[in-house]
């Protein structure tokens, strides 16, 4: 099944130096990226047709770079199309907040409810990873992780414990090419409008180039 998207890269500058950089200056940043305007701020009541990656710049303090991808054009992005075919493998990046969803009783409310709740490392696979991108076409059989890091949601307010943030190398086989096609533009996981969620291609089968 082949997938056209749209897709570029910015070096981006956040904040002052020394200053401690939010998921809320990245949710703006790559709202700046998208639009085109290099306005760190969030349009109002504008669904956000995009996901994108932030990773910070090797020796340059407060500048990350973002890889902004969406379905539809937007401004400096390049078209690029990949064909996903049910058995083949393939390697994705993947930024995600390590917290998995579960129901549970409310006395108070008398139902179930879902609560999210962190994930030690060694069960990250397991109940977040396999069953995450099983629900979007890959059954992954080999997962490498990186992390975890932290980093506050807004400048200010004070959160009781932040949640991990963690990287992950997956490499799956193609078992849904339309529920993979969505996921590449659509992203997967929770905290997409903050830089988690996105498929970051690294490996395509031995045919497959990504144009």
């Amino acid at each position: 099944m082949y997938v056209d998207y749209y897709e570029t890269s910015a070096l981006v500058g956040i904040g002052r130096p020394g200053e401690r950089v939010t998921l809320d200056h990245l949710h703006k940043a790559a709202w700046s990226v998208f639009t085109g305007t290099g306005k760190l701020e969030v349009p109002q009541d504008t669904p956000r047709p995009f996901v994108f990656s932030a990773d910070p710049a090797p020796g340059r303090e407060n500048v990350f770079l973002l890889v902004v991808r969406s379905a539809v054009e937007f401004p400096r992005a390049k078209r690029k199309m990949v064909n996903f075919e049910e058995g083949d493998t393939w390697q994705f990046g993947l930024h995600f907040k390590g917290l998995a969803s579960r129901k549970v009783w409310s006395e108070a409310k008398q139902a179930f409810i879902t609560r999210r709740e962190f994930v030690p490392e060694d069960k990250i696979e397991p109940l977040i990873i396999q069953p995450t991108l099983s629900r979007h076409g890959l059954e992954v059989f080999n997962v490498s992780l990186i992390g975890p890091t932290y980093m506050k949601h807004k400048p200010k307010g004070y959160q009781k414990k932040l949640p991990p943030h963690w990287y992950a190398t997956l490499e799956g086989v193609v078992s849904d090419p339309l529920l993979m096609a969505n996921a590449l533009t659509a992203g997967i996981t929770h905290g997409k409008a903050y830089g988690f969620g996105m498929l970051t291609i690294l490996t395509a089968p031995a045919q497959e180039k990504v144009a």
